[in-house]
């Protein structure tokens, strides 16, 4: 579940299910590797790329946003 975002619309929302990839990557439970995502569409119509981590406790992601705008 989603905690604290730049986007307040995606607050309580499941990360899991908005992209499956975050999933594989959590279960695969390797806290020193970092996940990069494509460029995605963010749910405001805003073009984004992510970077995630699993956090050394193992109790969630940190995700890191670069954000794209508009194409």
């Amino acid at each position: 579940m989603i905690i604290s975002a730049t986007e307040r619309e995606s607050i309580g929302l499941n990360l899991f299910e908005i992209f499956e990839y975050y999933r594989d990557f959590y279960e695969k439970g390797d806290a020193t590797q970092i996940y990069l995502t494509p460029v995605v569409k963010r749910l405001d119509g805003k073009y984004a790329r992510f970077c995630a981590k699993i956090r050394d406790d193992k109790k969630g992601l940190i995700i890191i946003e670069y954000d794209i705008g508009n194409i």
